[in-house]
């Protein structure tokens, strides 16, 4: 959470963050921006870092094993160790989260409590009582929000009857089930990079993105029927995003695929699968917003 990281910047606690990768780079792109404007805007006198660990491959046996009332706990569990690991290496004194109580079902009084039972490093939660609408004034504050608000949030785990008051005992007996050392294995592989030093251009992400729609390119508009239906660009056709795995036969591979959403975001996820696929495909930077200015231009 940024806005928890700029509340404990504002008290003088130095920070490194922490990136735990369950979608894909279009998340990973994500993140990184939000921890740049942090870095960039608010880390005085510091030189922040972060961690991104790929939990993708735990995603797998979570989602085989697990029983799914359970996933989002077990997750926040997961989560929580990652952090501890990392923190014994590296030599960090705490975890700060940006979990308000109630906000989601792991994160009822009750099942923060046994999902802090994970670990023993302090989890230091700034933002315990807040709202979602006074979580998002401080990210317009922050400068994090617009970016924030362009990625899309990760769905696989949000099961239709989440556990509201997990037994503990019942949370560990899931646990088993996942391999022991598969944490500590992303863990020991993971990435890190300074803030301050990363530049625009290592993002590889960035250059799917295009500011331009290529003379023979087929547009994708990856937005839902009723946005299409709404305002959408010249012969662009709708799949979206959601549908795109079962339906990326439909589109050609002898011809560029440009997809485009709201803000530039969500599209990333279409082109880093169409792209696993085979095809040549890129993102429309700034989403519909910047496509509606290009339009205006023919």
């Amino acid at each position: 959470s940024s806005v928890a990281a700029w509340y404990m910047l504002k008290r003088g606690v130095e920070l490194d963050y922490l990136f735990l990768n369950l979608g894909g780079c279009a998340h990973e792109y994500g993140a990184l921006s939000c921890a740049k404007v942090l870095a960039e805007r608010w880390s005085y006198g510091t030189r922040p870092r972060i961690h991104i660990v790929d939990l993708r491959p735990l995603m797998e046996h979570l989602h085989r094993s697990v029983k799914p009332n359970y996933w989002n706990l077990i997750l926040r569990r997961l989560f929580y160790r990652a952090g501890e690991l990392i923190a014994e290496r590296e030599g960090y004194e705490a975890l700060v989260t940006g979990e308000a109580v109630g906000q989601v079902s792991s994160q009822t009084l009750h099942n923060l409590v046994v999902a802090s039972e994970a670990v023993r490093i302090p989890i230091l939660r700034p933002l315990l009582g807040f709202d979602k609408e006074e979580i998002v004034r401080h990210a317009r504050v922050v400068g994090t929000h617009d970016i924030s608000a362009g990625v899309k949030e990760y769905c696989a785990v949000v099961p239709r009857h989440p556990v509201t008051r997990a037994p503990l005992e019942r949370v560990r007996e899931e646990e088993e089930k996942l391999p022991r050392d598969l944490l500590e294995k992303l863990v020991s592989e993971r990435r890190t990079a300074g803030l301050l030093e990363l530049e625009q251009e290592e993002l590889e992400v960035l250059k799917w993105q295009i500011d331009e729609i290529p003379k023979d390119a087929l547009v994708v508009d990856v937005r839902s029927p009723a946005d299409y239906k709404s305002w959408h660009y010249p012969g662009a056709v709708n799949i979206p995003l959601a549908e795109l795995p079962r339906r990326a036969t439909e589109l050609p591979k002898d011809r560029p695929i440009v997809l485009y959403c709201p803000v530039g975001y969500q599209s990333l996820d279409g082109v880093e699968l169409l792209r696993r696929l085979g095809y040549e495909a890129y993102s429309f930077r700034g989403g519909v917003p910047s496509l509606r200015k290009y339009t205006e231009r023919f």
